[in-house]
């Protein structure tokens, strides 16, 4: 309060200029520091700039502030922010926020303090299809922020106006990964408006990417529009997303065939069906991972069809996977329908000489799968347990007579 002992005359100058919003405001520039209101924003601003000195929880913190005080103080905020805080606004990066949320008159402010480096920005636009910003941006004749890769971006993300304004007012044109990204991500629109109006065509990831993405409308349309053609890649991917459709188009209308992978991926999704069409259909044939990995997942049906039709894999990896996952039919499975393997360094080491049923106890044991433990102590071992047992043992006793027989010099027969 001021002090009683001034003169009235005092006070009323001080009290004229107190209430002065003109002095007030004058005398308030000159003041050092931050003003209250701007302090969030500030500190949210330093902690974007400096990527290195953040974790992922600071930033995301500090865009959520940014965002929410953008939308709540907007261009008169952006004002203030510019007028007090000259060392967080220079580089740029509220006019690329601005151009990634759509908002043209702030765009259009900001663009009044960066003339240049609009790269950011455009985009920022492109990637969100703020058509309005980024035809803002085309109309002051921006030298410096359009490329190929904007139209690349936009075909990507699917919006069609941009990739046409682009095509239509720009020379910068794009590369074959617009086709190839477009057929990617689904948008038929865009492929045919490229296959149409631009030159640059795509490559086999065109119809390997949408195959694996299961949008068969495109692998038609690169089937009968373009020569490109795909890769094993685009069944072994149509198989691996389970996109049934696609994997039979390409049966059907392409030559290039798929790899083993095919059957591994389907033996893995427990896709019965599609792995009983592999083996009859197809040449390819599969890996160990079929067998493998469709016990590891429980799926007892695939389990038994690859132990009847193939002889890839090994099932004593086969049966541990499958006990130590608690998959009992699995395990009852390749009991009843397997056979030993015949050559010991098909399985891991750690299993040589080791009946089928041990194998599974000792995993099951070892994962305190105590429902499977239970049900192998019931069962008693097969002809094919004993078989393998003596086997080992036979191999076992000939390696030391080998041994043997190589220390004191005398040939051998390997």
């Amino acid at each position: 309060m001021l002090s009683a002992t001034l003169p009235m005359t005092l006070q009323l100058a001080v009290f004229s200029v107190l209430l002065s919003r003109e002095l007030f405001l004058s005398i308030q520039a000159f003041q050092p520091g931050i003003p209250f209101h701007l302090q969030d924003i500030a500190r949210a601003a330093r902690v974007l700039q400096v990527a290195s000195f953040q974790t992922s929880a600071d930033r995301v913190r500090a865009e959520l502030t940014r965002r929410n005080w953008f939308h709540a103080h907007g261009i008169r905020g952006l004002e203030l922010l510019y007028q007090n805080c000259p060392d967080i606004t220079c580089d740029g990066s509220f006019l690329a926020f601005a151009a990634s949320v759509g908002h043209v008159e702030a765009v259009r402010y900001l663009l009044q303090h960066h003339p240049t480096h609009h790269g950011p920005a455009i985009l920022q636009a492109t990637q969100h299809g703020h058509f309005d910003v980024l035809e803002l941006f085309h109309n002051i004749e921006s030298t410096d922020g359009f490329t190929s890769y904007v139209m690349n971006l936009a075909a990507a993300r699917g919006f069609l106006n941009i990739v046409r304004f682009l095509h239509d007012n720009r020379k910068e044109g794009c590369t074959h990964q617009a086709m190839d990204n477009a057929a990617k991500n689904g948008h038929l629109d865009i492929v045919k408006f490229l296959h149409a109006h631009r030159t640059e065509g795509c490559t086999t990831d065109a119809m390997d990417d949408a195959a694996s993405s299961g949008h068969l409308d495109v692998v038609q349309f690169l089937h009968e529009k373009r020569t490109e053609g795909c890769t094993q890649k685009a069944m072994d991917g149509a198989v691996c997303g389970g996109h049934d459709s696609v994997f039979h188009f390409l049966h059907t209308h392409r030559s290039e065939g798929c790899s083993k992978k095919a059957m591994d991926a389907a033996a893995a999704r427990g896709d019965f069906k599609l792995v009983q069409f592999l083996h009859w259909n197809r040449h390819e044939g599969c890996t160990i991972d079929a067998l493998r990995t469709a016990a590891e997942h429980g799926h007892a049906n695939v389990v038994e069809y690859l132990l009847r039709f193939r002889n890839e894999g090994c099932v004593k990896e086969s049966i541990a996977l499958g006990a130590a996952a608690g998959h009992v039919q699995v395990v009852q499975c390749i009991l009843r329908f397997a056979m030993p393997c015949s050559k010991d360094h098909d399985c891991p080491p750690e299993f040589h000489g080791m009946s089928l049923l041990r194998v599974a106890r000792r995993i099951a044991r070892a994962h305190k799968q105590t429902f499977v433990l239970k049900v192998l102590n019931d069962l008693k071992p097969t002809w094919r347990d004993r078989r393998d047992v003596v086997k080992q043992k036979v191999v076992n006793v000939w390696k030391r007579v080998a041994f043997r027989a190589r220390a004191i010099g005398l040939p051998s027969q390997s």
